[in-house]
């Protein structure tokens, strides 16, 4: 498989070297628009192509999606998008663009953390009449968005299991008891953590924990060529990780 590598920041260079690490793999560019590089896989802009590829996948910032999504779409190219911190109408723009192509969007590529997705629903389902749901995130202190892409993720499932409608309280601070059918999302940001996320689900007498502890950044490389191989063959549309890991 032919990939190109959009980004060569922290994830982009790690993705980049587990690719060429493997036989099965063709690394044909990474894209980098901020920097210039004497290594000559590192290329500036999608134009500078000259060779072909199978897949492409984004590890880079919100501001450079317009471009791949036009590149993608006017070549129909797979895409898996790994960036976070895109707006609603970004968004909806991405949702477009997955009806001409086959399109991932992927707020954490880890396969443990999207095993945790199923297990958070399956939990929700049975308990959320009796339990109290928080959801905790910690991240590097270098990290912009909070709260991250995949607590807000696993919010959505939460909210998508859930019968009736929850309202979401951002942290906490001031004198006020906690409400029913409430969410609580928290956000930690300090060292080099790479990344955990825990959903809480507390009753009378009893805590359940769900949760992931990334270890390294190695996981996010390796789900990323996963949802590449996934996505490489498939008809244009909408896909996720869940499926990805079935």
């Amino acid at each position: 498989m032919r990939i190109v590598v959009y980004g060569y920041g922290t994830m982009g260079k790690l993705l980049c070297d587990t690719i060429l690490a493997q036989d099965d793999l063709k690394l044909v560019a990474a894209i980098e628009p901020r920097q210039l590089s004497a290594q000559s896989f590192i290329l500036p802009n999608l134009d500078k192509l000259e060779q072909d590829f199978d897949v492409l996948i984004d590890f880079s910032h919100p501001s450079n999606i317009q471009p791949i999504l036009s590149y993608c779409s006017e070549h129909k190219k797979p895409l898996v998008i790994c960036t976070t911190g895109f707006d609603d109408n970004v968004l909806v723009n991405i949702q477009k663009a997955a009806e001409f192509i086959p399109l991932i969007l992927a707020s954490n590529t880890s396969q443990g953390v999207n095993l945790m997705h199923q297990l958070v629903r399956k939990a929700v389902k049975a308990l959320a009449a009796d339990f109290d749901i928080e959801i905790v995130e910690a991240h590097h202190n270098k990290k912009l968005d909070a709260p991250s892409g995949t607590a807000n993720s696993l919010l959505e499932t939460v909210q998508d299991t859930l019968s009736e409608e929850y309202a979401v309280e951002y942290g906490r601070k001031g004198m006020a008891k906690r409400v029913n059918k409430e969410i609580g999302m928290h956000s930690l940001r300090a060292g080099t953590i790479v990344g955990e996320h825990t959903i809480i689900l507390a009753g009378e007498d009893e805590t359940i924990e769900i949760k992931h502890t990334a270890l390294s950044k190695k996981i996010f490389a390796k789900g990323a060529i996963r949802a590449a191989q996934f996505i490489q063959t498939k008809s244009a549309g909408f896909y996720n990780m869940e499926q990805v890991i079935e």
